[in-house]
């Protein structure tokens, strides 16, 4: 099974002149071993971007394994 996903969003801050711009992408596989096991395997990305206002920007990379039993 693949599966993928994208965003983007805008968050406005009450009370403080701030605004952030977020972007999300990411993309992941379950390797089905059998009717039970799975492997899986993800990848995401967030970049997040200060518009105005004060904040520290920031980018991530995160890969995830895991093992999936199903019964």
């Amino acid at each position: 099974r693949l599966t993928g996903e994208a965003g983007y969003g805008r968050d406005e801050y009450k009370d403080i002149n701030r605004r952030d711009r977020r972007m999300t992408a990411g993309a992941g596989v379950t390797y089905l071993l059998n009717r039970n096991i799975g492997l899986n395997l993800a990848y995401k990305y967030l970049d997040r971007e200060i518009e105005r206002g004060v904040g520290i920007p920031y980018k991530v990379n995160k890969v995830q394994a895991g093992l999936t039993l199903q019964f």
